[in-house]
């Protein structure tokens, strides 16, 4: 793919997300700063690792493409990076599914790689299954919603939040670094 295709689909992906989480005032009225939160039905799809994941919203929108036709679009792909709780916003950190190469002790570096793929596992019960998406209402800009290209909002099965599950399993943190539960 090229960099200016890229470039037009995170466009395109913003363009979608930004419509979904911020609908345009009906009565032409200026937006208020204050943004509730937004809950949507969605799909798990994938995991990137215990607090990343990837689901699939329904969305029936039509978006140009670079030749200046449209293209219909029935499921948009979000890549998001969890939280335990959208309306606080504490967030869900899972040990990395790679070897780090800032742990120089051997065998610590195997034990957080060990826990990272447990974490994984943990969260790919979920894929398949419906879920709600729940963005907080921080911002009514959605740059402010994203770290690293993923949305940040709660993701929850049959009512649980899965980050909240994850730090109640022992397979995250409330915490960049912190103690697993806790």
């Amino acid at each position: 793919m090229t960099t200016t295709r890229i470039l037009f689909c995170r466009v395109a992906v913003a363009t979608a997300l930004s419509l979904l989480l911020f609908p345009p005032c009906s009565s032409g009225a200026e937006r208020s700063p204050a943004v509730a939160s937004v809950a949507l039905t969605c799909e798990i799809v994938g995991v990137v690792d215990g607090d990343t994941i990837d689901v699939a919203l329904p969305v029936n929108l039509q978006l140009p493409t670079e030749s200046g036709e449209t293209v219909d679009v029935k499921t948009l792909i979000v890549r998001v990076r969890l939280l335990c709780d959208a309306d606080s916003g504490v967030g869900c950190w899972a040990p990395e599914t790679h070897r780090q190469s800032s742990i120089t002790n051997a065998k610590a570096r195997e034990a957080e790689y060990e826990r990272g793929i447990a974490a994984k596992k943990f969260a790919e019960q979920f894929i398949g299954r419906e879920a709600k998406l729940i963005v907080p209402g921080r911002s009514n800009r959605l740059v402010d919603h994203f770290t690293l290209e993923r949305l940040l909002a709660e993701v929850r099965v049959d009512g649980k939040s899965i980050g909240e599950l994850a730090v109640k399993t022992k397979h995250a943190s409330t915490t960049k670094g912190g103690t697993l539960g806790k």
